[in-house]
Parts: C-alpha cells; sequence; structure tokens
C-alpha cells in the first residue's frame, strides 16, 4: 500500500515473477492488456472472478504461507445456506416505506413502461428506493405483474360494429 492506495505494479510483478507470463497467457490470464484482469480485482469493481484469478494471485502474495488444502477446509466449514441480507430499517423506514409504495402505485396507473417511470425524477428516486430496501414488494408490484393497459388504436370496434 502507497498511502492509502494499492502498488498495482507491485502486486503485477509478483504474480509475474511467481507464475510466469507463459503460464499466465496459456491460462488465459494475460496482463499484457491495458486494464488486465488483474487491476479490475483490486478496484472497486462488481465483476466476478475465477477460482483461478483468485489462486493465482493468493498464491503469489502469500506464498508458502498459504495451504490450497486448508483455505478449501475453511470453504467446507462455511454454511450451505446463504447469509441473510442485511435490511434498511430506521425510524424513517416504515413511513418511506408507505410514501414510496403509495407513489408507485399512481406511477402504475399513470404510465405504460417502466422506462416512462424512470424517465421522471421521482420515478427513478422510487424505482431506485424500492429496489433496494423492499426488493420483494417491488417486484410483486412491477409493470410485468401488473396487468398490462395496452390501447389498441388500430382498429375503431364501434364504428366497424355498426
Amino acid at each position: 500500500m502507497l498511502g492509502g492506495h494499492i502498488d498495482q505494479s507491485l502486486i503485477q510483478f509478483m504474480v509475474r515473477s511467481t507464475w510466469g507470463d507463459n503460464w499466465l497467457i496459456k491460462n488465459g490470464l494475460n496482463l499484457e492488456i491495458e486494464n488486465n484482469w488483474l487491476l479490475a480485482m483490486f478496484r472497486k469493481h462488481r465483476r466476478a472472478f475465477s477460482y483461478l484469478h483468485h489462486l493465482a494471485v493468493m498464491i503469489a502474495l502469500l506464498g508458502q504461507s498459504m495451504s490450497i488444502e486448508d483455505e478449501c477446509l475453511k470453504v467446507d466449514k462455511l454454511p450451505d445456506t446463504p447469509s441473510s441480507k442485511n435490511r434498511y430499517f430506521t425510524s424513517e423506514y416504515e413511513a418511506r416505506k408507505t410514501e414510496y409504495r403509495s407513489i408507485w402505485l399512481k406511477f402504475l396507473k399513470t404510465f405504460n413502461s417502466l422506462k416512462d417511470i424512470r424517465s421522471t425524477r421521482e420515478g427513478a428516486r422510487v424505482y431506485s428506493w424500492l429496489y433496494r430496501f423492499d426488493r420483494d414488494w417491488h417486484i410483486q408490484h412491477s409493470l410485468d405483474h401488473v396487468k398490462k393497459r395496452r390501447i389498441d388504436r388500430r382498429v375503431d370496434w364501434e364504428m366497424r360494429d355498426r
């Protein structure tokens, strides 16, 4: 770490010197490109990395002190059930939840598509909050679950039926 920042060049040097460029390239872990997987791994990211990415870095950084067998045993002891999600609960939560649910239901009656709802400032804000903090209700009350209100004006049925 350099002043609170990760020394990317040192990490890359350690990975390269541990594995060698030929092995890395042969296993799809090329470090030659500018924005490579190793840089992405140490940035704030939302990308998933394979076991090989993780092992290559862990062995390069921890060396002999890391045992793959010990790591696998640790993982094996973890519970099979996923941990419960942390939920947003404050004194304002219930009031905000009620308010946003009410606004969302009005949007569903007014707009014909999610794109139309999210294109408004308030629509984007309410959508975001519900998605983050009241997702189960939000999914149950999305446009997909609400009957489509498509107005079909291709045929004037009243005129045709005369």
